[in-house]
């Protein structure tokens, strides 16, 4: 833990902003999941649409342990030709409060989501419980601003049999707004940049009595504009991104 993590979680607990209540817990050993994510990102330039559709299939590893405040979570990610490891402070609900000892509001581009947030503790995860999560995070980088905000109302549906365990059901319905872009050349002097938002609909399995997520499902349809930004130049499109995300628990 850097000296910076240890000074800023008491100040979070004291203002109220990390939670203890939450069901996640620690876990005895790693927990294994399939990772997929299926999308379009298209553009529209005069009577062409550019984009075609993509499929990434990655392994997710989280750990977790007991650090006070909140939990620590080590995540790490490898695929076809990359891997990653990324160490989060997250409080019982989920939410992550610092990214490799750095608060998260000061991390461009974090995966503020990196897991569901639920801020209820596990005996309140029963049939028609309902919460509101919000995420917002917004920063200005080299190549122009990129925020990811994103509302979702949940519902819990009921237990289900999965895989042999008892689980929960919730289902959620909400609303994204999403700004994301990128160098296009070596030179970092052609950058696009993609603005859209519309309706994102989830699905959590959770397994209550264990404390851990056994599975997550998001769909989105998202429209609106995009381009390229070069010195003297900016060229708009009507742009949007179609993408459904899957992860489910394949080792324990």
């Amino acid at each position: 833990m850097t000296f910076r993590s240890w000074v800023l979680g008491p100040i979070l607990v004291a203002a109220g902003l990390l939670s203890s209540n939450g069901p996640y817990r620690s876990t005895s050993g790693p927990l294994t999941y399939s990772f997929q994510n299926d999308f379009l990102m298209w553009f529209v330039q005069g009577q062409d649409t550019l984009g075609e559709p993509i499929s990434t299939v990655s392994s997710e590893t989280h750990g977790f342990a007991e650090a006070q405040p909140g939990l620590a979570l080590a995540v790490t990610i490898s695929g076809d030709g990359f891997s990653s490891e990324t160490n989060y402070r997250i409080d019982e609900s989920g939410r992550v409060w610092a990214v490799d000892g750095v608060p998260v509001e000061d991390v461009p581009s974090a995966r503020v989501d990196v897991l569901p947030r639920i801020p209820l503790e596990a005996s309140a995860m029963t049939t028609d419980a309902r919460w509101t999560d919000s995420v917002v995070s917004a920063h200005s980088q080299d190549f122009g601003e990129t925020f990811y905000q994103a509302v979702r109302n949940y519902r819990v549906s009921g237990e289900r049999d999965f895989a042999g365990r008892t689980v929960v059901l919730a289902v959620a319905e909400g609303e994204m707004r999403l700004r994301q872009g990128g160098w296009e050349d070596e030179t970092n002097r052609v950058a696009w940049w993609q603005e859209v938002s519309g309706i994102v609909v989830d699905s959590l399995w959770f397994d209550v009595a264990s404390g851990i997520l056994v599975g997550n499902a998001t769909h989105m349809i998202l429209s609106g504009t995009g381009g390229i930004q070069m010195p003297g130049q900016s060229i708009d499109m009507p742009s949007g991104l179609r993408s459904s995300v899957r992860r489910f628990l394949t080792a324990q």
